[in-house]
């Protein structure tokens, strides 16, 4: 990332009232102060020169290089503060403008890149967007590798051993690569864990499925045995087929039977058919002469019946007749009902005729039936032995008949078992082959659960060996790995540090150096904890140097300014003129070194410009020149 900063605007920030600060092209940039504020008995602390920086952070991070978040407006003017920075980073122009408690914008954050606005709907959208587009631009590196002096760098040194790791880690970066590893295998290990899971679940689900299939294996082999060595069934169709067999045998020497009797008793139906034709020879002639009289008798009769017949309807049809409404009981006007009296008397005589005529018919047939009952006795002698026969033929016959009815149901009912028999056998052997099927159905689905459990157990094994892995890494990386993150870092910094020592200082006695989970520092053979303060004051610029390098290298960060807040003030004029030249032939990249000093006169620093602070005797800061 390259950035370029171009101008800070300051409206009621901290103790400014309104300001702006050009930043590009200044080169050695004198940045004095001018205390006129009767509260604060100074010649130029607290006059407001840091918070020029501190107005670069907060525009960038919304607070300032010391972590301030609040009570960042002027109270002056109670209105709020406004800051507006105007900055390129690679090759695109950006203008950020936060403000807090502003009596027009309110609590507000607004970003244009290339005059596009590209705010959030609020503070807490826009701050996502700023930190995922220029997600560089942390506090840190602004405290690191832009202003240095009274930032981060010094209380990096000023860390106990331990406490100076924890930040080096924070600044290049190392505990978030350790943060993101251990997230990675938190997440990695979840998933194992998950995965080592589901596989035991799907292995007990093989096992209860297993478990079902061999429960219903044994239930199914257990039938197929009882059905393959069950002989009852095939023992009982024989026996309803011999059955059957002797029924239909029988059925059909009854047959015979019946036959043979039957004819005899149609050859002597034969002879009786002849000898009674005979006696209808006789009997006709006697018929005969009964058919004579008889007709004359029937003839009256049918004459007096059809005469009774055609009385009985008139008086019917006149008796109809009624003079009474059937519905309503009243009588029906202009109608009579008939007399039938003469109509009655008349049938009554001829019902009395008719009965007389029928008595005749009666009595001639009572004579008649004498005269054949005579020659039926004259006969029956004759014929009464072949009757007797016929007679024994028949019943005979039909007693051989009931038998074979009898044996006909008889073998229906045998048939209707057999077939009963061979349908159930015919089941039996589709049952046989369904458990067959059944059974080998299930033996497959139990070989191929076995072959999955198997792979699932290969899996599962390796699972745990993957989880062992991680929990070995996942230790590594909470005991050692930090320090593993750490060593070319710290060799870098070490490195550039007694660089820089010699060209300043023209020593190279300094370390910078891991000593298990602490960081050691040392100049001139002693423990930075032992130093001077203006010693201590010559290894913080020298770690700050080397800590800016280490963040600029590491994240292919460079930046068109520099600020040196005050770090040259417990230095000779010799060592300042070596700063300055150091970074004059060091830092070709940047265009703007800005330097804070009180002691800018006695230390004779070279300067191309100077930007003078005034704080008023209100307590009003403004830049003046």
């Amino acid at each position: 990332m390259k950035v370029r900063f171009d101008k800070v605007s300051l409206h009621h920030f901290m103790s400014f009232g309104d300001s702006e600060v050009a930043l590009s092209d200044r080169g050695f940039c004198l940045v004095e102060g001018i205390n006129e504020d009767p509260r604060d008995a100074s010649k130029s602390n607290g006059s407001g020169k840091s918070s020029i920086w501190n107005a670069i952070c907060f525009a960038l991070t919304g607070e300032t290089i010391g972590g301030v978040r609040s009570n960042l407006p002027n109270k002056t003017f109670d209105d709020g503060c406004v800051v507006t920075l105007s900055l390129n980073v690679d090759g695109k122009d950006v203008e950020i403008v936060r403000s807090k408690d502003d009596a027009k914008l309110g609590t507000d954050l607004k970003i244009r890149i290339d005059g596009k606005d590209v705010s959030g709907k609020g503070v807490r959208e826009s701050t996502a967007v700023l930190n995922e587009t220029f997600p560089e631009l942390t506090k840190e590196l602004l405290g690191s590798a832009i202003i240095l002096g009274q930032g981060l760098p010094q209380r990096f040194t000023d860390n106990t051993p331990s406490g100076r790791k924890e930040v080096l880690e924070h600044l290049s970066k190392s505990d978030f690569m350790i943060e993101d590893i251990k997230e990675r295998l938190s997440k990695r290990t979840a998933k194992v864990a998950s995965d080592v899971s589901n596989a035991e679940s799907a292995l007990a689900s093989n096992s209860s499925k297993s478990s079902v299939y061999e429960s219903l294996l044994e239930k199914q082999r257990a039938s197929l045995s009882e059905l393959e060595n069950d002989s009852s069934a095939s023992e009982e169709l024989t026996k309803a087929e011999k059955e059957e067999e002797d029924a239909k045998e029988a059925c059909e020497k009854l047959e015979a039977t019946v036959r043979e009797l039957t004819g005899k008793a149609e050859a002597l139906d034969a002879e009786i058919k002849d000898a009674e034709s005979n006696k209808s020879a006789e009997t006709r002639h006697v018929a005969e002469k009964h058919a004579e009289f008889s007709a004359e008798l029937k003839a009256d009769e049918v004459r007096l019946s059809c005469r009774v017949n055609e009385l009985m309807a008139e008086i019917s049809k006149l008796k109809s007749i009624t003079d009474v409404c059937p519905t309503c009981g009243q009588r029906i006007p202009n109608v009579v009902k008939p007399d039938t009296s003469k109509q009655e008397a008349e049938l009554a005589q001829a019902k009395s005729d008719l009965a007389f005529v029928r008595m005749d018919i009666d009595a001639d047939v009572v004579a008649y039936k004498e005269k054949l009952a005579s020659i039926d006795e004259a006969y029956a002698k004759g014929y009464a032995k072949k009757m007797e026969e016929h007679s024994k033929a028949k019943s005979e016959a039909s007693t051989a008949m009931s038998e074979l009815n009898s044996m006909r149901n008889k073998y229906r009912e045998a048939s209707v078992t057999t077939s009963k028999l061979r349908q159930k056998a015919e089941g039996r052997d589709a049952e046989i082959s369904s458990l067959r099927e059944g059974i080998a159905e299930n033996e497959r689905q139990l070989s191929g659960l076995a072959k999955e459990s198997e792979s699932i157990n290969s899996e599962l094994e390796s699972l745990k060996a993957t989880s062992d892995a991680l929990s070995k890494m996942s230790t590594l990386v909470k005991r050692d790995f930090r320090g593993y993150l750490l060593q070319d870092v710290i060799k870098y910094i070490n490195a550039k540090a007694k660089a820089y020592a010699s060209k300043i200082f023209n020593t190279d006695d300094i370390a910078f150096e891991q000593d298990g989970n602490e960081l050691r520092i040392a100049f001139l053979g002693k423990e930075y904890e032992n130093l001077s303060g203006g010693e201590k004051q010559r290894v913080d610029l020298i770690v700050q140097f080397a800590i800016r390098d280490m963040m600029c290298d590491y994240s292919g960060f460079s930046c068109n300014i520099l600020v040196l807040d005050e770090i040259t003030d417990a230095l000779d004029s010799v060592s300042c003129d070596r700063v300055i030249e150091f970074i004059a032939s060091e830092m070709d990249d940047i265009e703007s070194v800005f330097v804070i000093s009180h002691h800018s006169s006695e230390l004779g620093l070279p300067y191309d410009s100077t930007i003078k602070v005034r704080k008023g005797p209100d307590g009003v800061s403004e830049v003046i020149a």
